[in-house]
């Protein structure tokens, strides 16, 4: 009996009778001879002849329609729900409450596992799916072109959720253009039966044509929408807010900060709805809502001060909205942000743009401490000057011992600080501030 399928070393299970389709080339048949229980699927007769392998070995004429044939029908032998979710932000944040909203209901959930996306994660994922999966909830992420294809065809997403196009990863799709092309492959081999909800306040978003795809579902704030937002309103623990679906308004209320998981939370109201929840029990599940760790996450720091945590990744729409967040709770504080680059931006001019409209955004905010975490990002600090904030309140800190150093004495009982800096820098960086600031 095969109960598992690998392509790469890395993935052989040697605690499980293993399924191995020799994709790639370049890995050498010679290597799994100290692996027990596997079946090889092969196209290279001569990799058979010259490893003299003891394992059975299937040869077949094309490997990879061999290796698609089975992936293909694997996934087709679940008739089960399965929420595909891809956005440059706020994908994390949306599998999650449609999987937390799913185990509350008494669903057995599988899903991806917090941030850890990618075409590379997908067979794991897949075969994590059984008889006792009642849904399936997955974030799609993207590096490059292609990605999102091979994601959807693996999965086939019934109920596919599009939450936001902003500039990110730029490194593997070059251009804004191209970026948004790649987000559109969420269409890629969408059936007539299958649901689409697209974000309708998304500028980026109406440059793709979905006028093919059958059943769309909009969400929004501004825009009129089939899932609407309105009255949104900060409270201590969270926001509350208005949700408006066919003339009818329901009062719903999420933990947390950011206007942005609004749309996360009508995202997630609008897609368990499909499956036939009903909308005042999602919003009632989603009040008790727990989000994962450094994701606009408050903490008590050192002299009274207040620190918000948002380091779990860092992306130009989620720096916008960590500063916007920053100003609506604020409250008269002393406002300090500790800011750090963009991962995958590369070095276009589209970064640099980025940077210095980030600038802009702190100054909007009202920031009056900027501390730059590293060379990348110091175009934030030098736009804000040219934009008139003041060379004092501005600090260029490139270790982790200086950033700490320089916080440190700025905060009070009056200070609020947030901590906005990419997930590669986190390891090091947030341990060394967790140690220092937070009480």
């Amino acid at each position: 009996m095969i109960n598992h399928i690998a392509t790469r070393y890395s993935q052989i299970d040697r605690n499980k009778n293993t399924l191995f389709f020799h994709l790639n080339s370049r890995y050498r048949l010679k290597r799994l001879r100290k692996y027990k229980n596997l079946v090889i699927v092969t196209e290279k007769s001569t990799f058979i002849k010259t490893t003299q392998l003891s394992h059975l070995v299937i040869k077949v004429r094309n490997i990879h329609a061999a290796y698609w044939g089975l992936i293909c029908h694997y996934r087709e032998s679940f008739k089960i729900p399965v929420f595909g979710i891809t956005g440059t932000s706020g994908k994390t944040t949306t599998k999650e409450m449609i999987s937390q909203v799913l185990t509350m209901e008494g669903l057995n959930v599988q899903s991806t596992y917090r941030s850890n996306n990618g075409p590379s994660r997908d067979l794991q994922y897949l075969l994590e799916i059984t008889d006792k999966t009642d849904a399936s909830v997955i974030e799609m992420g993207l590096a490059k072109p292609g990605d999102l294809q091979k994601t959807c065809r693996v999965f086939q997403p019934n109920i596919r959720i599009l939450l936001n196009i902003g500039v990110y990863h730029l490194e593997g799709c070059v251009t804004m253009e191209n970026y948004i092309k790649a987000k559109a492959e969420i269409l890629d081999r969408i059936k007539p039966e299958d649901i689409l909800i697209l974000n309708a306040d998304c500028s980026n978003i109406k440059k793709i044509d979905v006028s093919h795809v059958t059943q769309k579902i909009y969400i929004g704030i501004n825009e009129k929408a089939d899932f609407m937002a309105k009255n949104i309103q900060y409270t201590d623990i969270g926001i509350s807010f208005s949700l408006v679906h066919k003339t009818v308004e329901y009062p719903a209320f999420i933990p947390g900060y950011g206007r942005h998981n609004v749309y996360n939370a009508l995202a997630s109201i609008a897609a368990v709805y499909q499956i036939g929840m009903d909308i005042e029990k999602s919003i009632n599940k989603l009040s008790k809502f727990r989000h994962l760790d450094s994701h606009l996450e408050p903490f008590s720091g050192i002299n009274g001060c207040s620190i918000i945590d948002d380091t779990w990744n860092n992306t130009p729409p989620a720096m916008e909205a960590a500063l916007n967040v920053l100003k609506e709770i604020s409250n008269g504080k002393k406002n300090i942000a500790v800011l750090g680059y963009f991962p995958r931006l590369g070095e276009s001019n589209t970064a640099k743009q980025q940077y210095e409209y980030m600038a802009t955004r702190v100054m909007e905010t009202g920031i009056d401490k900027l501390i730059i975490t590293d060379e990348k990002s110091i175009e934030i600090g030098k736009h804000a000057m040219k934009l008139g904030m003041n060379h004092d309140d501005i600090h260029y800190c490139f270790t982790d011992q200086d950033v700490s150093r320089t916080v440190t004495h700025l905060l009070t009982p009056e200070t609020i600080v947030l901590l906005k800096f990419s997930r590669i820098r986190r390891d090091s960086l947030f341990n060394t501030l967790k140690e220092t600031l937070i009480s």
